[in-house]
């Protein structure tokens, strides 16, 4: 799927791209949204990630915040809200007029176009404290219904251990990935314990040893979120695997002259 990638690991199996796509391309079209992801294939972005709620219905929808008023000017929670009363808001319009009408998705639709445009996904589920299953569930759903078997598997990926956990029962044959602002003391255990396949760090805490530590362990490490290319180029030099990115056409651009230069 698109240009070599860096790293095979050795739980269940992932590729990671040396660079993702955040939120679709959240500097160059709004976030989560479909016009987001087909920028950042427009510009050759092989992987994306997204972020995952759930509405009070159960549907999977796709809103970084819990609230929905920075996103479409709603000041209401998506937990709290039928999926009816959310479909229809412009998430669309802030960032810009041309995007005006564009709106959040399901998890479904955006895997469905995902698969259209061959684009790897990195499923980002968002606390659900009581309600790991049922989320999961509804992402398990969302996958059964759209995206094909035969495309590349689906990363999920989380801050809290316990959707992790939710991920490794419902889907065990996908690839999992712990999220952490820092490193915690008892990542390799946690890791161990959900059959990780990687460590996704906020850059400002990846430094080499902490990368050598955790490909050591026989994971991948991703950071978030960099759309410099500077920063991005000190942090493949130490050894990281993936950088998610903002501005992925920046970065794809560092990646080619850092790959030309070898």
């Amino acid at each position: 799927m698109g240009p070599a990638t860096t790293r095979i690991m050795s739980f269940p199996a992932l590729r990671l791209p040396a660079v993702m796509g955040h939120r679709g391309a959240a500097g160059l079209a709004p976030e989560n949204t479909l016009a987001g992801f087909r920028r950042a294939a427009a510009l050759g972005v092989t992987w994306v990630e997204l972020d995952v709620r759930l509405s009070a219905d159960g549907v999977a929808v796709l809103s970084h915040d819990e609230s929905l008023a920075r996103a479409t000017g709603l000041r209401r929670k998506v937990g709290r809200l039928l999926h009816a009363d959310i479909e229809g808001l412009d998430a669309g319009a802030w960032f810009g007029e041309s995007f005006r009408g564009e709106t959040l998705p399901t998890l479904a639709q955006a895997l469905r176009l995902l698969a259209q445009l061959n684009v790897g996904v990195n499923i980002e589920v968002k606390r659900h404290e009581g309600q790991e299953t049922r989320v999961m569930n509804a992402v398990a759903g969302a996958l059964a219904d759209a995206w094909p078997t035969v495309l590349v598997p689906a990363l999920i990926s989380s801050f809290d251990p316990a959707i992790v956990a939710a991920a490794q029962h419902r889907l065990p044959d996908l690839p999992r990935a712990l999220i952490a602002e820092r490193l915690p003391r008892t990542w390799r255990s946690l890791a161990d314990s959900l059959a990780c396949s990687a460590i996704h760090l906020n850059w400002k805490a990846a430094n080499d040893g902490r990368i050598s530590a955790i490909h050591a362990a026989g994971l991948g490490v991703a950071v978030y979120t960099v759309n410099e290319a500077p920063i991005a180029r000190r942090l493949w030099a130490m050894g990281v695997d993936c950088v998610i990115t903002d501005r992925p056409d920046v970065l794809m651009a560092a990646r080619t002259e850092q790959e030309k230069a070898r």
